[in-house]
């Protein structure tokens, strides 16, 4: 009788009937979890079926109430402290519920970029010739993000780092 229990337990619901679904959310690579991402599925033929949830320390989101047969309309958000985005959704996609029940992990439209500065044979940009160690000053624009210089220091033009400059 317990093997019977544990087994119905697990089971997929049945149509009709509402599921658990579990998944990790992470960044567009699947390297970086998105703590604090707020999940929100809403039926797309009962838009007043609106499930929520938000996503923990390690990425990991659960939405009760699922319903296999029906689809849905699943947003993500997600603000990050240190990156300026222009939206807080980063992704939208119309699902099946079944596929929801189903999904281990939702990679999502945020981006982890490295920046290397590189020399023209293709080496690392650590020594330029002639201009001594303080002296360095590299530009680089990148819409977007906000590059602050330590102590809030000028930039190059003499005024204030602001939000995409170095």
């Amino acid at each position: 009788m317990m093997a019977l229990t544990l087994l119905l337990a697990t089971a997929p619901p049945i149509l009709g009937q509402a599921g658990e679904a579990g998944f990790k959310v992470v960044d567009f690579q699947g390297s970086h979890p998105l703590s604090g991402a707020r999940v929100v599925a809403v039926n797309t033929v009962d838009p007043s079926e609106r499930l929520k949830a938000t996503a923990d320390q390690s990425g990991f989101v659960r939405i009760e109430g699922i319903k296999a047969d029906a689809n849905y309309t699943v947003e993500i958000y997600w603000r990050s402290p240190s990156y300026k985005q222009e939206s807080e959704l980063v992704f939208k996609r119309e699902l099946r519920g079944s596929d929801i029940l189903e999904i281990g992990e939702v990679r999502v439209n945020v981006f982890t970029v490295k920046l290397v500065a590189l020399d023209g044979s293709g080496g690392p940009l650590d020594v330029i010739s002639g201009v001594e160690e303080g002296e360095r000053q590299m530009g680089i624009i990148l819409d977007g993000v906000d590059l602050e210089k330590p102590g809030g220091a000028p930039g190059r033009d003499g005024r204030p780092s602001s939000p995409g400059r170095a």
